[in-house]
Order: C-alpha cells, then sequence, then structure tokens
C-alpha cells in the first residue's frame, strides 16, 4: 500500500467520524430542544391549573385561604423542582455518554458542541 493509499484511507476514515459527531451534534441538539419545550408546556400547564383553580375559587364566591394557596405553591414548586431535576440528570447522562464516545478529546468537541449550541440560541432569540 503506497503511502498515497494510506493518507487517502486515513482521510475518508477521518472524515467519516467528522460525519458521525455532526449527526451526534444534531441529536444532541435536537433532544435539547425537545427538552426544552417540554420543560416550556409543563411550566405553561402548572401556571394554567393554577390560574383555572383561583378563578373557579372566585367564581364561587369564596377565597384562596393561605394554607390553599400555600400548597399549591408547593405543588408547583415540587413539579419545576421534578422537572429541573430531570433535566440535569439527562444532561448529564448524555454528557457522561458523549464524552465516552468521544475520548480522549471528548472535552473539546463537547465544548464545540456547547459553542454551537449557545450560538444556535443566540440566533433564536432575536
Amino acid at each position: 500500500e503506497s503511502l498515497f493509499e494510506r493518507v487517502d484511507t486515513g482521510y475518508k476514515e477521518l472524515e467519516d467520524e467528522i460525519k458521525g459527531l455532526a449527526n451526534v451534534e444534531k441529536v444532541l441538539l435536537d433532544t435539547a430542544d425537545s427538552v426544552m419545550d417540554t420543560k416550556r408546556k409543563i411550566e405553561f400547564g402548572v401556571q394554567q391549573i393554577i390560574f383555572k383553580v383561583s378563578e373557579l375559587i372566585e367564581l364561587s364566591g369564596g377565597q384562596m385561604d393561605d394554607n390553599l394557596a400555600a400548597k399549591f405553591e408547593s405543588i408547583t414548586r415540587t413539579i419545576l423542582s421534578n422537572q429541573t431535576e430531570a433535566l440535569t440528570t439527562l444532561t448529564s447522562k448524555v454528557e457522561k455518554d458523549i464524552g465516552a464516545s468521544l475520548a480522549p478529546d471528548g472535552d473539546h468537541v463537547w465544548s464545540a458542541v456547547q459553542l454551537h449550541w449557545y450560538s444556535r440560541e443566540g440566533k433564536n432569540s432575536d
């Protein structure tokens, strides 16, 4: 096998690896988008439930007492806390899996994925 063939083979393997990383990045971004979308939907749903319950109590002529208000606030905090914890756990697992699959230079690639994500988020918020 000539030097040119070995270099060409190495280049093709490197190109395949880069394509694989691009696919991983796409999956990560899609997953992150889905998780954040779900989080927003849950937060919105909780706020709608609280609003509806408050509205129904007012329509029935009663007032939401402090205990009931505290209970709803506690439920809201619990739901949002669980959601945040689940998101953190998912992120940690994805980071660990990606880091393991990209070792030994996984940190460098993960940083590049994060930079791409943040730049994408900045464009989406405009």
